[in-house]
């Protein structure tokens, strides 16, 4: 009777402690899930391509919401743009073009996790 008292307590700790805790985007879904589908795919590509136009290049409002900033930003760089409002991005082009060519992969049979993927692609930009 100890014991099943003692394990429902503990579950209930458990349970409370969990659900206080707050969840961020990158927890949730995977980087570059960018409409956060539960899937990596080229309309999340397509997504940050017209953020990136839209906010960034013509200076319209913004429509990503910071989950999907965190999400767009696979390559984790910091990118300068002198033609908006915003000193800096953490999304770019190149950020899509990675997305993209991890779904190009996936199409192609060549497996990876998202991480390790945009990892290896930002080793190669860099040389």
């Amino acid at each position: 009777m100890k014991k099943k008292l003692f394990a429902a307590l503990t579950a209930a700790l458990l349970l409370g402690s969990t659900m206080d805790a707050p969840v961020s985007a990158a927890e949730t879904y995977q980087k570059g899930d960018v409409n956060m589908d539960g899937e990596i795919t080229v309309a999340d590509a397509q997504m940050v391509l017209r953020e990136y136009a839209n906010h960034i290049v013509a200076g319209l409002k913004p429509e990503f919401t910071p989950e999907q900033e965190e999400l767009a930003a696979v390559l984790g760089l910091t990118h300068p743009y002198p033609f908006s409002s915003r000193e800096s991005t953490p999304y770019s082009v190149v950020d899509a073009q990675c997305i993209l060519m991890y779904c190009t992969a996936e199409l192609s049979g060549v497996h990876s996790e998202p991480e390790e993927f945009y990892l290896k692609f930002r080793e190669k930009m860099n040389g």
